[in-house]
C-alpha cells in the first residue's frame, strides 16, 4: 500500500499588550536584549514562534531546562511524565522509538502513519509527523517546552492536545566535550557525547553528537530461561552554525537514528478470551502482578534507520526578523511481533514500512509599536509512506 499527504497552512497571529496584560518582547530582539534577559533570571520560551519570557507568556506551558533534565536524571523523552501537568508519555513497542503521548485526556496510542496524533512534537522547529522516532534522547537538550491545549494556530493541525517542543543545544564556537557512561541492571549500558569545535572564530562553529544505549532486557523466556526484551539503540549526526555577522546565522543539522530490539509481548490471556483454549494451560490466567516479565512468544526482531537533515536561517532586519526552517526526514523499518505471546503460533505478523517528509516554513516576527507585536507565515508539509504487511493468524 502507497499513501501520500500533503498540506499547506498559512497563519497570522497578533498578540497585544493590551488584551494579554503583558508586553511580550518580539522575536527581533538584538543580542543585547536578550543576554540582558537572561541575567534578569527570566525563562525564555517560543510558545508563541517568539521569544519571550515565560512569566509573560499567555499559555499553559511548562518550561524544562537543561538542568531540570539533569538532575531528573532524564534520559529519554518518557522521562518527562511528571515533570509537566496533565502529560503522559510511554512507549509502544509496536513501533521503533515510538512514543505515547497524552496531555489533558487526548492520546494517540498507535504507530499507524495513516492516522493522526493528537500531540505534536517539534524538534529544532520540525514537525515529527509520526509517533515513531519520537521516543527522543535528552543528553543534548537546551529546553523543552510543554504547550498543553489545542495549538493549531502556531504549530498547525495534529496538536489539539498541545505541544512538546523540544530545542536542542547550538554549536558555542568554543572547544568542549561533555560525555556520560552509565552502567546498570540487566547489562544495561548508556554511552554519549557532545563535542564542540569551533572551525573559523567567531563565524563558524561545529558540534558533534553520539548516543548510545542498550540492554539484554528485563523479560524471562520461560521455556529456556534466557533474557529476552533486547534493545540497541544509536543516534549520531552534527551541526554547523554560520554566522558571518551580527543579522544573519544559518544552522544546519544531518543526523541518523539506527535501531534494533526485541518488542516483547506478555502473556495477559485469560479463560474468558479465546485464546486460552489454544494454548498451554500454564500459559492462562497467570499472575499477571508478581509475574508479568515472564514471556512464552517467539523472539521478535525491531530493525529502524532514520536519517534527518535540520537547516534554519535567521536574518534581523531592523524590527523584523526572517526565519526559515527547511526539514527532510526519511525512515525504513521492519518489526516482526508474535501478539498472542503464546508458545502456540496463533497471531504472527511481519510489518515492513519507508516513510519520508519535507517541510518548509517562513515566518517574520516583529514589534509594531503600541504593544502590538506580530507573527506571519507560511507552512508546507507533505509525507508518504509504503506499508507491506504479513499476517499469519
Amino acid at each position: 500500500m502507497n499513501f501520500a499527504y500533503t498540506r499547506g497552512v498559512f497563519a497570522v497571529a497578533l498578540a497585544s499588550s493590551a488584551l494579554t496584560c503583558v508586553a511580550a518582547p518580539a522575536m527581533a530582539q538584538d543580542a543585547d536584549s536578550e543576554a540582558a534577559v537572561a541575567d534578569s533570571g527570566d525563562i525564555i520560551v517560543t510558545a508563541r514562534r517568539r521569544q519571550e519570557s515565560l512569566q509573560d507568556t499567555p499559555v499553559a506551558v511548562t518550561a524544562i531546562n537543561a538542568a531540570m533534565i539533569e538532575t531528573k536524571a532524564a534520559v529519554n523523552i518518557g522521562d518527562l511524565a511528571g515533570t509537566a501537568p496533565n502529560l503522559i508519555i510511554t512507549n509502544q513497542n509496536s513501533g521503533a522509538a515510538a512514543a505515547n503521548l497524552s496531555i489533558r485526556g487526548l492520546t494517540y496510542a498507535d504507530v499507524e502513519k495513516s492516522q493522526e496524533p493528537t500531540v505534536g512534537v517539534v524538534v529544532d522547529g520540525v514537525f515529527i509527523g509520526t509517533s515513531t522516532g519520537q521516543f527522543f534522547d535528552f543528553f543534548d537538550i537546551e529546553q523543552i517546552e510543554v504547550l498543553r491545549g489545542p495549538q493549531g494556530t502556531l504549530f498547525g493541525r495534529n496538536t489539539i492536545g498541545g505541544v512538546i517542543n523540544i530545542r536542542r543545544t547550538r554549536p558555542t564556537g568554543e572547544f568542549g566535550v561533555k560525555a556520560e557512561v552509565s552502567y546498570g541492571k540487566y547489562d544495561s549500558l548508556a554511552t554519549r557525547a557532545v563535542v564542540n569545535i569551533p572551525v573559523v572564530p567567531d563565524i563558524i562553529a561545529a558540534k558533534l553528537f553520539y548516543f548510545h544505549n542498550e540492554t539484554d532486557g528485563w523479560y524471562k523466556q520461560f521455556q529456556d530461561g534466557r533474557s529476552r526484551g533486547f534493545g540497541n539503540n544509536e543516534n549520531f549526526g552534527g551541526s554547523i552554525l554560520v554566522t558571518p555577522n551580527d543579522s544573519l546565522d544559518i544552522l544546519l543539522t544531518g543526523e541518523k537514528q539506527v535501531q534494533k530490539a526485541d518488542p516483547v509481548v506478555s502473556n495477559l490471556t485469560n479463560s474468558t478470551e479465546l485464546f486460552c483454549g489454544f494454548i498451554p494451560a500454564i500459559e492462562c490466567n497467570r499472575n499477571n502482578r508478581g509475574d508479568l516479565y515472564t514471556v512464552f512468544g517467539d523472539p521478535n526482531v525491531s530493525k529502524y534507520s532514520a536519517p534527518a537533515v535540520t537547516a534554519e536561517a535567521n536574518l534581523r532586519l531592523g524590527g523584523v526578523t526572517l526565519t526559515s526552517v527547511t526539514g527532510y526526514r526519511t525512515s525504513t523499518e521492519s518489526q516482526t511481533q508474535d501478539f498472542d505471546a503464546s508458545s502456540v503460533d496463533l497471531y504472527y505478523v511481519l510489518r515492513g514500512q519507508d516513510y519520508k517528509q519535507f517541510s518548509q516554513e517562513l515566518r517574520a516576527a516583529g514589534d509594531l509599536g503600541f504593544g502590538l507585536d506580530y507573527v506571519v507565515g507560511a507552512y508546507y508539509f507533505s509525507s508518504s509512506y509504503d506499508l507491506l504487511q504479513y499476517t499469519r493468524l
